[in-house]
């Protein structure tokens, strides 16, 4: 497993383990995972139906789709 391979896993787990919306800030203050590769990521799952957007940037939030 790459290191990046290792970073998506660690933010989808997190990710999985939330409940109700969160910004890529929050992720990566509690993940130590890079702001800009957290924002990307959600981004990416966002466009993937994985999440919701809650409110857009730059102040974006997002949650779980159900």
């Amino acid at each position: 497993e790459n290191k990046s391979e290792t970073i998506r896993s660690k933010l989808l787990a997190y990710i999985e383990s939330l409940e109700g919306d969160f910004s890529p800030k929050e992720i990566s203050e509690t993940t130590g995972v890079n702001y800009k590769t957290t924002a990307n990521f959600n981004r990416k799952l966002f466009k993937e139906g994985f999440l919701e957007q809650v409110s857009k940037r730059p102040k974006a939030r997002y949650r779980r789709a159900q």
